[in-house]
């Protein structure tokens, strides 16, 4: 039997938006998790861009959030925007068989949100090709080392995924989630009105009536597989 996992990812002291508006509900799912047995993951983000104001490494800003409760060892640092890119978490995934995963407004095309920030900041590809780090007026910083990652490492994905996206949404557009979803084979629900965040009541109830939804989806559609591959050996 696969070993199931709840992941907490970037929920540290230099994220200044809207935490505190989820950090109860986000502390009651981690007692839900440990409860049902599951692992309980943190990711960390390292910011390395030289000069970078942000999640840089052994500084309270890069540390958890005091408020988030702790109740294991297993975390894990990742240096880029996407979580699979920590070796240690991807080893963990590998590890313990996980095939089943869930995303709640995940950003799908790094390299089209890096353009889009260039151009809420007025900047040039080449002006950041010259200058390497552009810091911005809404706190992220502009680097075109990492620009050249994410061309060069276009994202893999290939196992069971289920995506809850808000309409709203201003990080990841609708076309780019529709295609991501189209291309993996994923499962997309999409909230109308919803946030890249979600953290209102009625996006909170949303998010939890869409995670029993597609559990019971899945485990129903494992019990079918299970059930078939026994009639089939009886045949046999």
């Amino acid at each position: 039997m696969h070993k199931k996992a709840f992941v907490v990812i970037d929920i540290q002291n230099d994220i200044t938006k809207h935490y505190r508006d989820i950090i109860d509900r986000l502390n009651a799912a981690i007692d839900w998790a440990v409860e049902q047995e599951m692992d309980v993951v943190y990711i960390k983000h390292n910011n390395l861009s030289p000069g970078t104001r942000t999640f840089k490494p052994d500084t309270k800003g890069a540390e958890l959030v005091p408020e988030l409760k702790i109740v294991s060892n297993k975390v894990f640092v990742k240096t880029k925007a996407n979580a699979l890119t920590s070796e240690e978490f991807s080893s963990y995934i590998r590890e313990n068989g996980m095939d089943e995963f869930y995303f709640i407004s995940p950003i799908v095309d790094m390299e089209k949100l890096i353009g889009d920030m260039m151009q809420w900041a007025n900047v040039t590809e080449e002006e950041l090709r010259v200058k390497g780090v552009i810091r911005t007026d809404f706190g992220e910083d502009l680097s075109w080392e990492y620009l050249c990652y994410v061309r060069e490492h276009p994202i893999k994905w290939g196992v069971q995924t289920s995506i809850l996206y808000g309409s709203n949404d201003n990080l990841t557009s609708r076309e780019a989630v529709r295609t991501f979803s189209e291309q993996h084979n994923a499962v997309l629900t999409v909230m109308e009105g919803g946030e890249h965040w979600f953290r209102t009541d009625e996006q909170m109830q949303f998010l939890d009536d869409w995670i029993r939804k597609m559990r019971s989806q899945f485990e129903y559609g494992d019990f079918c597989n299970s059930f078939g591959r026994e009639k089939r050996l009886q045949r046999g």
